[in-house]
């Protein structure tokens, strides 16, 4: 395959035909209603004021496709990228386009496509990227106004009587006794975060990232705003006003670590933070806007889902940003400790990170964990956490600072460790591959699946941080299906339960395995309700070497209908997809994952929605993300 991709096409669906009178964007949006940055149609703003986004729900006909800017009439869409695909599409004899690498199908209330002689409309990539950068107002190309920075200050805790001073750490040999020991003296060893960065992480794997390309907005939910140390002079951030920061040194100094990791890790972007406390409320008509929220401020721990978790699995499942959460640092990996996770983590459809040392390249003791199944927390009702984990244990090169009051003091040096660092430091990566790939924009459930099927616990630049162009470490298959299940299924089966099948290029091999994740996303009205997910997805995996399935690995084709296969009419044999490879159908989980190890030519995916509670506010749409991936081995 050619990995120096020159064009590529998008099989993208067409709202504007059929639509007499109507103008609507490539987004399905009328243009007459554009003032504002992404103004959606069907969408009761009412319930949207005062971060009440928890009570969306049923009242709400589309609003499982609230982030698609979809029309009255449609029911459902599904998208794809592909890194891998080669093949030229065809419709009969005539050639459509080669390397179909971005698809989008909408489905509407009748099942169809809104597009004369064809099922689908192709744009290239260039015309992709440029309608949606002016859609979702891609500020390092058309910025009509500058953002409203706020400098970083010099010290909010001095209005409450603090004094305080700078110094140069000279001569550090960055240990520090752990706050997380169980024992006395136990220690901590940092390394240099720019080590981190490019060793650990492998940002030197990704020289070709062009900062220009995108500006993303990250919300970052802190008790105070940061504040200056050292390098940090003349940093500035957008303050998303606010007025519960309580401005006391230790909460100054986690939000200064916070925003030093996320400039750090997301620098090839030219992001923007925000700083504010709870939830945003402007994530739309920020500039840039808000795709990712970090909820690593310091919580108290939980003992199970309770409703700081609920309230932020409503918001994700309503604004659709990539929340990432701290897993907490209470010692799950100690002997006897019962793991209190961080109230934030137990959302459901976050993306709870644990701490990685990156010294021994392994899981730091304190990172909390929790099974939704372990007689230690009962009323855990979501998913296992944490789902991945990511480097703290850090030092950075910048001044100590110690604040002094009614002669006590506090010193604060630039050691940073926790499961908070892990959590920014993830959160800056996803900036960098939303920052390229517009694919991954509003698609918590897509970004969990890649950040699921990663090649170790750890991810790495060259992994995450990826777009059309230079993927040459990997190949991905990414995938979505928001909205009616009814129009997403690709049949319904003797059980009764509805299923969705699509065939795809191995990317891996025994020797080069590959890894399949699917997640998808509740409500947590739902989740707190019924006392569990509502919905339980099952993924199955067959492996073929039959030629006809190369004529299936279209994303766009229907397996339930019969095929056009060069002079020959096909039809896909649901009974016999070929030879099982592996599977997983965990009960609880909100998210599935398998390893690939097959030299078979051909996928076929099988996913089954199991079950579903009838309580549920949001019966019959699904959120479900997909992603595939494995070291590229020359093929």
């Amino acid at each position: 395959m050619n990995k120096e991709i020159l064009s590529i096409a998008l099989a993208f669906g067409c709202v504007a035909a059929n639509a007499a009178n109507v103008n609507y964007d490539l987004l399905g949006r009328k243009g007459s209603k554009m003032n504002s940055p992404m103004v959606y149609k069907n969408v009761d703003y009412s319930k949207m004021k005062k971060n009440d986004q928890q009570n969306i729900g049923s009242s709400l006909n589309n609003h499982a496709l609230l982030k698609t800017g979809m029309p009255d009439n449609i029911k459902a869409i599904k998208g794809s990228y592909l890194t891998n695909q080669s093949t030229a599409i065809y419709e009969g004899s005539h050639k459509l386009y080669e390397d179909a690498h971005y698809t989008l199908k909408r489905y509407y209330a009748n099942n169809s496509e809104n597009c004369s002689n064809s099922h689908f409309c192709t744009y290239d990539w260039n015309d992709y990227r440029n309608a949606v950068n002016k859609n979702f107002i891609e500020v390092n190309i058309d910025r009509n106004t500058s953002p409203s920075y706020e400098s970083a200050v010099t010290s909010n805790s001095a209005s409450l009587g603090y004094s305080y001073s700078d110094k140069k750490t000279v001569n550090d040999n960055h240990l520090q006794e752990s706050p997380y020991a169980v024992q006395a003296g136990q220690i901590i060893q940092y390394k240099n975060l720019n080590n981190v960065v490019d060793e650990n992480s492998q940002a030197t794997y990704y020289s070709w990232f062009n900062r220009a390309k995108s500006d993303v907005g990250i919300y970052m939910d802190a008790a105070a705003l940061p504040t200056d140390i050292g390098s940090l002079k003349n940093v500035k951030y957008v303050k998303n006003g606010s007025s519960s920061f309580s401005p006391m040194p230790g909460n100054e100094m986690d939000a200064t670590r916070t925003y030093k990791i996320l400039k750090k890790t997301a620098e090839r972007t030219n992001s923007v933070i925000y700083v504010g406390s709870g939830n945003p409320s402007n994530i739309t008509s920020a500039t840039p806007q808000i795709y990712i929220g970090v909820r690593n401020k310091h919580v108290s721990a939980a003992v199970g889902y309770g409703t700081v978790a609920k309230n932020l699995d409503n918001f994700i499942y309503a604004n659709r940003t990539i929340e990432i959460a701290a897993a907490g640092d209470n010692g799950a990996h100690v002997a006897n400790a019962k793991p209190k996770l961080n109230s934030y983590a137990y959302a459901t459809n976050a993306i709870t990170v644990g701490a990685f040392d990156p010294i021994n390249e392994s899981v730091l003791s304190y990172t909390s964990t929790a099974n939704n199944k372990g007689s230690a927390y009962s009323a855990y009702t979501g998913s296992k956490k944490p789902e991945i984990y990511n480097y703290s244990n850090v030092y950075t090169d910048d001044y100590t600072r110690t604040y002094t009051k009614n002669g006590s003091s506090l010193k604060y040096r630039p050691l940073y460790d926790g499961t908070r660092i892990a959590a920014a430091y993830t959160a800056g990566m996803v900036a960098n591959l939303l920052a390229v790939n517009p694919f991954y924009r509003w698609h918590p459930e897509v970004v969990k699946a890649l950040l699921l099927t990663q090649e170790k616990t750890v991810p790495s630049y060259r992994y995450v941080a990826f777009n059309e162009e230079n993927h040459d470490m990997y190949d991905y298959d990414s995938r979505y299906w928001n909205g009616d299940i009814n129009s997403l299924k690709t049949r319904t089966n003797a059980d009764g339960l509805h299923e969705i099948w699509f065939v795809a290029q191995n990317l891996g091999s025994v020797n080069y395995p590959a890894a399949a994740a699917i997640s998808w996303l509740s409500s947590g009205n739902d989740i707190s309700k019924i006392g569990h997910i509502p919905q339980n997805f099952d993924l199955y995996v067959y492996g073929s070497n039959d030629n006809d399935y190369s004529c299936y690995e279209d994303p766009y084709i229907e397996l339930n209908v019969q095929q056009n296969c060069g002079n020959r009419k096909i039809n896909f044999d649901f009974a016999h997809p070929g030879v099982m490879i592996a599977s997983s159908h965990d009960v609880y989980n909100s998210y599935e994952r398998v390893k690939i190890a097959s030299n078979y030519k051909h996928l076929v995916f099988k996913i089954v929605l199991k079950d579903e509670d009838s309580r549920s506010e949001n019966k019959g749409q699904i959120v479900l993300g997909f992603n595939m991936s494995s070291p590229y081995y020359g093929r």
